[in-house]
């Protein structure tokens, strides 16, 4: 673009006010804050405002078996440990015995040892321990679970029990790490199990329980002899990395990316807002058909409209990231909604003449004096609103076919060499006219989803959730709850990422 034409863009945009406005143009949209784009991506994205409580619980399986696990020295030197990593003075207890959850008081760590090392307590046949998975998922509390998943009811249990609690924690985003170490009873095969329920918005935090064990189990010398094996299950365990700055995004230096109105929300929303003084037709002619200067042969594909934002796999042990896709929103009439939505809401209410008592004065019709009209358009001319001031989210959005494409090649080339996958956009290969001759300016969402995610459950480690039963060969219960949450919990069409992109029309 040359400078007068680029100085052209400026003005037109330093002209565009600060709110939600009407203009000439009829399908264009007036600049707006972040607070109005931030309201705007909630409607479609709501935060999740389940609150985390702060105290961090222990639940204790008392049933008999349990008995015999800590009979053996290696047992309760894991718990000692697991004890001794523990920052928190007084946790939440809870004995898990007979037919109820119950929560204990004076939970300090000499009280927790105590407990422990009193054999005779677990001598409860059975021990609800489907109640006390519920209550920890209900409560939504940084927890651990000490069991050895053996659940009685009349008999011994090999369903699926825990499936749909442990799929409902994962949905969420929120992760289970699990401890496994072994016992023999009579012969048979046995585990203790340290379910540790880890909320998301904790998830990454050094401070969490799980983080603080592991870091003692790794440092400790008590703990060089200890046998254990490690499982960690996420639905959300990636995340997303930009390699650009606020000055330039990730978008294509030809494009004009106006820095001045840029909102970068990746650590909040996981979202972008970006203008562009460039319209359609001149990105689709430098970008779209951009060539290499050192062979001067056009580039296949075109050079990439957003690019630098990459998605790193840390912790997706039982799924596999096949494909990603995106979908394309033509928003302009939603926000402009939105906008009038917010504008009634904000705006000047109606006022009306009183009577010597106060009351709305009315005429020859019966109806309300007005002082004054209030907001423009939203109301009529006897003060009754009939505008809607509560914006709502249009369920089937427009959605564009043949505007931008992923590079899937780039994204898959990089994950398989790099371990991460770059996102990178392309403009579609022929625009059709609808863009290349647009007079107004556009504004589209572009949503980054998960296309194709497969479950990865063949891994042998977990027949450590099988062992040998009492009434049964072999129990599976916890196996099959852990497997059947994994698929339950598939994040396949999941968005991940979102752009807002706004763009100019024809001079």
């Amino acid at each position: 673009m040359n400078l007068k034409k680029a100085i052209k863009y400026s003005f037109i945009f330093m002209l565009a006010g600060i709110s939600c406005t009407r203009t000439t143009c009829p399908e264009e949209l007036a600049d707006f804050d972040a607070k109005a784009i931030y309201s705007f991506h909630k409607n479609y994205f709501p935060e999740n405002k389940e609150k985390v409580n702060s105290n961090f619980s222990i639940y204790l399986d008392y049933s008999s078996g349990m008995k015999i696990a800590f009979e053996k020295k290696e047992n309760t030197d894991f718990y000692f440990l697991f004890i001794n990593s523990l920052k928190i003075s007084e946790p939440n207890f809870y004995a898990v015995e007979s037919d109820s959850v119950k929560k204990i008081e004076s939970s300090t760590k000499s009280e927790l040892y105590k407990r422990i090392k009193d054999i005779k307590s677990y001598n409860k046949i059975n021990a609800p321990l489907d109640l006390a998975i519920q209550q920890i998922v209900a409560q939504n509390t940084e927890s651990v679970f000490i069991t050895d998943g053996e659940l009685w009811k009349n008999e011994e249990r090999d369903d699926p029990w825990a499936r749909e609690e442990f799929g409902k924690w994962l949905k969420k985003g929120n992760t289970i790490e699990i401890y496994a170490t072994d016992f023999t009873e009579k012969g048979k095969e046995k585990h203790v199990f340290y379910m540790f329920f880890i909320p998301k918005k904790i998830v990454n935090s050094k401070n969490n329980v799980v983080s603080e064990f592991q870091f003692y189990l790794d440092k400790s010398l008590e703990s060089k002899n200890l046998k254990y094996t490690k499982f960690s299950f996420s639905n959300s365990g990636y995340n997303l990395v930009q390699e650009y700055s606020n000055s330039s995004a990730g978008v294509n230096e030809n494009a004009e990316f106006a820095p001045e109105t840029y909102i970068n929300a990746l650590e909040t929303s996981n979202f972008e807002y970006i203008e562009l003084f460039l319209p359609w037709r001149d990105m689709h002619e430098y970008i779209g058909k951009a060539y290499n200067e050192k062979t001067g042969k056009e580039i296949k594909g075109g050079e990439a409209l957003l690019s630098k934002l990459f998605l790193e796999i840390n912790n997706l042990a039982f799924y596999k990231i096949e494909e990603i896709g995106i979908k394309v929103y033509d928003i302009n009439s939603d926000f402009l909604k939105f906008c009038d939505c917010k504008r009634c809401a904000m705006g000047a209410k109606p006022r009306f003449e009183l009577d010597a008592n106060g009351n709305k004065l009315l005429d020859e019709e019966n109806l309300p004096v007005l002082k004054s009209y209030g907001e423009e358009g939203c109301y009529d001319d006897n003060g009754k609103l009939i505008k809607d001031t509560v914006f709502k989210a249009t369920k089937n959005l427009k959605e564009i076919k043949n505007l931008l494409v992923l590079d899937e090649d780039a994204f898959k080339n990089n994950l398989e060499h790099e371990g991460r996958g770059e996102i990178m956009i392309k403009l579609f290969p022929e625009l059709p006219e609808e863009f290349l001759n647009v007079e107004c300016g556009n504004f589209h969402r572009i949503d980054v989803y998960l296309k194709k995610v497969s479950t990865q459950v063949s891994n042998p480690n977990l027949e450590k959730f099988i062992w040998d039963g009492i009434q049964l060969q072999k129990n599976r219960s916890i196996y099959n709850s852990i497997i059947g949450a994994i698929n339950d919990a598939n994040p396949e069409g999941t968005v991940i990422y979102t752009f807002y992109l706004r763009t100019q029309g024809l001079e």
